[in-house]
């Protein structure tokens, strides 16, 4: 592929730098910048550790995992999720870094827009790490404290992991 200019591309030219650009690449670096172009009060540097902290904590940055449930890739994509954010693309494309991360940054955008309809304010890391794991529609009543306890849990690791990334 030859080096244009983004605002030139086709959607062949998308699709080709989806297929070869690898985690490091300044390609990329392009592709989650532009996704995160318009989105308000986004660091991306701090998305980016967000998302590296789900990712150690769901697989331990394994691209390959597939859950109990069918979840894929590193950051534990569930089908409809994944259906959500990349209708065009098979499920089982969670396994490539750049196509996990291109859905995964647009699922965190989505959360976000849910909170700010919901409670009209940027969510914390903390409570998008809590909705990656439950939903954004969980309800606290239906679960035990075990359940509770891990959730928790859960949050504290990925936050945790941001923080020693600082």
């Amino acid at each position: 592929m030859n080096d244009h200019k983004f605002n030139t591309l086709t959607g062949n030219d998308w699709r080709e730098m989806f297929a070869v650009a690898e985690p490091s690449s300044n390609c990329m670096k392009q592709i989650i910048a532009l996704l995160l172009i318009g989105t308000a009060k986004l660091n991306a540097g701090d998305d980016l550790r967000f998302l590296d902290a789900i990712a150690q904590v769901e697989t331990g940055r394994n691209d390959q995992a597939v859950g109990a449930c069918g979840a894929r890739g590193r950051y534990q994509i569930s089908r409809v999720t994944w259906e959500q954010h990349a209708p065009k693309m098979n499920h089982k494309e969670a396994r490539f870094y750049t196509k996990s991360t291109v859905v995964a940054l647009k699922h965190l955008a989505w959360l976000r827009k849910v909170a700010m309809q919901r409670n009209g304010e940027e969510p914390t890391y903390y409570k998008l790490a809590w909705w990656w794991k439950c939903g954004v529609n969980h309800s606290l009543d239906t679960e035990s404290n075990e359940q509770l306890i891990a959730r928790v849990d859960y949050a504290n690791r990925v936050i945790a992991i941001m923080e020693e990334k600082k």
